[in-house]
């Protein structure tokens, strides 16, 4: 949203909303994940077990970026956008939503949620050895050159 009205963009000879394009795309991953569990969209309607409506993945988390507009109350957008979700059949990949201030280089309080919640789905990652010693082989490299690595 953008000053109260749902930004429309220009796709060819069609006009779409922002809202109707994130719509497209999580009913993308959900046909996906259904798909990849076996699940068939007929087997889902005939059944009246909400358990078994959808697979417990993949867990998606909405972002939303321009929190640094005045004009844009982050709390309407995101009440707008979970009451657009909630009788969505993907609503329960859905496992937060925020909206952050992509102009305070991280320092906006929702960037602290947003790797909390992806610390919570996601698996630690053994990294070789081989692979920590390149990398700082390749960043000291760079030092001497001048250039940061982050």
């Amino acid at each position: 949203h953008h000053k109260g009205k749902a930004t429309e963009v220009e796709m060819g000879e069609l006009n779409v909303t922002q809202l109707s394009l994130l719509t497209q795309w999580m009913a993308s991953i959900h046909a996906t994940a259904l798909k990849r569990k076996g699940i068939s969209s007929g087997s889902l309607a005939e059944s009246s077990d909400a358990s078994t409506k959808l697979p417990p993945c993949p867990p998606v988390l909405l972002v939303g970026t321009h929190g640094d507009d005045p004009s844009v109350c982050r709390q309407t957008v995101l009440k707008d956008l979970q009451s657009h979700c909630e009788e969505k059949a993907y609503t329960n990949f859905i496992c937060d939503s925020v909206i952050v201030d992509n102009t305070t280089s991280g320092k906006d309080p929702s960037i602290k949620r947003i790797r909390e919640n992806v610390r919570k789905f996601s698996k630690p990652v053994k990294t070789p050895l081989s692979w920590v010693l390149f990398r700082k082989a390749f960043a000291d490299s760079l030092k001497k050159r001048d250039v940061n690595v982050v």
